[in-house]
Order: structure tokens, then C-alpha cells, then sequence
């Protein structure tokens, strides 16, 4: 029979955050990632990259606000991959797990129709350059390159 062995692991991260407000409405913030890391069994190293952009608008007094990442990532396979908080929908998160290479968008919009009633839309899709099967074999596996999620909230308050 076959034995699995744990073997050690060495991971390094170099992470480059800069957030800047350019008006009262407006907040980006970029950020940069490169990882390593080595199975203390095996000779070759993996790597990981990550740039991401976000853009917040909420213009002073208005009822709209608005935020959006574009993110571009590569690692050398899943064990290299990277993980990124992600705004959402009051009740839910995000942190995606992104690996091979590809792109991730989401853009998340709020809109105070009255003091009682908000209404929230939220849109993202990972894109992958070299894959033609998405969590092949599993129940959510999907055939292309494109996973696009879409979501709808409306919220009384009182």
C-alpha cells in the first residue's frame, strides 16, 4: 500500500499595501504580493504574485456608494495560491482562493432608496487564462474559464 508522509512546509510572503483618500469621495488602495513557498521534501520553490486595486466612491451626502477591485494573479499551482479579503454584502465574506492565473472583479454598489429601505447589488467573476474546466469533478465543477457570482440584497431598517 501507499503511505502519506507530512513533510514540512516553508512559506514567505512579501506584502505591499498603500491606501490613499484623492477627495473626500474617493479611497484607493493597491495592493502587491509575491509569495514562496517550499516543501522541505521536494527541491523546487513555488510562487506566488497578486496586484490588486480597489476604488471606494461615496460622495458626501449622496444616497449611492460604490467599490470595486481588479486583481490580477499568477501562482505555479494551487499550493501556491493567495487569499484576499473581499468586500460584501452586509452577512456575507469573501476571501477567494486564487491560483493558476487569471483575474478577479467584483464590484459592489449600495443605494439608500429611503431612511428605511437600502438596496445592495454585488457582481464578481474570476477569470482564468489556462483553464477550461472550473473544481473539475465536484458538484459545482463548471465547464469554461469564467465563474461569475451575482447577488441582490434589500434591507429595511428601523
Amino acid at each position: 500500500g501507499q503511505m502519506d508522509i507530512l513533510s514540512p512546509v516553508l512559506q514567505e510572503n512579501l506584502r505591499l499595501n498603500i491606501s490613499h483618500q484623492l477627495s473626500p469621495s474617493v479611497r484607493i488602495k493597491t495592493r502587491i504580493e509575491y509569495l514562496q513557498i517550499r516543501v522541505m521534501a521536494e527541491p523546487e520553490k513555488e510562487t506566488g504574485f497578486l496586484l490588486a486595486q480597489d476604488v471606494q466612491w461615496k460622495p458626501i451626502g449622496s444616497r449611492w456608494s460604490l467599490s470595486g477591485r481588479y486583481c490580477l494573479f499568477e501562482t505555479d499551482s494551487y499550493d501556491s495560491r493567495t487569499y484576499i479579503y473581499e468586500n460584501d454584502l452586509p452577512g456575507s465574506y469573501s476571501i477567494p482562493a486564487l491560483y493558476n492565473k487569471g483575474t478577479r472583479t467584483y464590484l459592489n454598489l449600495s443605494c439608500d432608496i429611503t431612511r428605511h429601505l437600502e438596496v445592495m447589488m454585488r457582481w464578481s467573476q474570476t477569470w482564468y487564462t489556462h483553464r477550461q474546466v472550473i473544481s473539475e469533478g465536484s458538484l459545482t465543477e463548471i465547464r469554461g474559464n469564467t465563474k461569475t457570482e451575482a447577488k441582490f440584497m434589500l434591507r429595511l431598517k428601523w
